[in-house]
């Protein structure tokens, strides 16, 4: 491909295209932060170049070959972070991902075909389109499983129920985004940075951002506390704060337990 920009006589057009996808993608590639809207304008550029490519081809084994891979390769990253990332288990992703991974394989099969049998541009383009579309209507049901599985409004409503005006929320290790929106109440964080640094350097978030020795001494000099403890934090939590559950009011959930004193 790289040859056929530099023989092209639109090969400024190209490297324009290049850049603009290559910068998004990397930058926010390497982002510790990622929302879906922050890779958005990675796309027109993108889809431009595949339509390029798409339109000067005279044989389409190769890309064909390459996008089978590239599925392959897309359902296996899926499956690795969702499990990897305590969204969703291999099980249900199977389970809810099912259309996805049916589509997948079954386009890139009949596109194939389609090729080899018929060599038709427009066949093999159409069925791609409609695989594409398919492919995005099937994102809806583990897209909800893994938003079920990550919410935090339970956690959350279960806070609004024990707090009063004077109840400090703190955060262990883990900054739960769902808590201030759904509490309406602000949510000191210990030992929890990342994307936050810049934020806590902030006059705003001065007092904040808590040491260990902050978080043992406020929890052991007053009471009205609520503390949300991550499942995968709880063994660090317990022996670092020397917490008794059976002397305190808790309640587990599936990623977080609350505990208040």
């Amino acid at each position: 491909m790289w040859q056929r920009f530099k023989n092209s006589t639109k090969c400024s057009e190209y490297i324009y295209l290049l850049v603009w996808f290559g910068i998004i993608f990397v930058f926010f590639s390497l982002s510790d932060s990622k929302l879906v809207p922050y890779i958005v304008p990675c796309f027109p550029p993108l889809a431009v170049l595949i339509a390029t490519r798409l339109t000067s081809a005279s044989d389409f084994k190769r890309p064909l070959i390459i996008n089978a891979v590239m599925a392959f390769l897309l359902v296996t990253a899926l499956a690795v972070t969702a499990w990897r990332n305590d969204f969703v288990s291999v099980r249900e992703f199977i389970l809810f991902g099912c259309p996805l991974i049916i589509i997948l394989v079954f386009s890139n099969i009949f596109n194939l075909i389609l090729w080899f049998k018929h060599k038709n541009v427009v066949q093999v383009i159409s069925m791609s389109v409609a695989a594409g579309i398919l492919f995005c209507f099937s994102l809806q049901p583990i897209i909800t499983e893994v938003a079920e599985h990550r919410s935090g409004k339970e956690m959350a409503q279960t806070v609004n129920l024990w707090k009063n005006p004077d109840t400090l929320i703190i955060g262990y290790q883990e900054y739960v985004q769902d808590l201030p929106f759904y509490t309406k109440s602000r949510v000191a964080l210990y030992d929890c940075y990342d994307e936050l640094k810049f934020g806590s350097e902030h006059e705003s978030g001065r007092g904040w951002f808590w040491d260990k020795e902050t978080l043992l001494n406020t929890w052991n000099s007053r009471d009205n506390i609520i503390l949300v403890v991550p499942q995968k934090k709880r063994e660090d939590c317990f022996k670092t704060m020397n917490l008794d559950l059976t002397k305190l009011r808790h309640r587990e959930f599936e990623r977080y337990i609350v505990i208040m004193k």
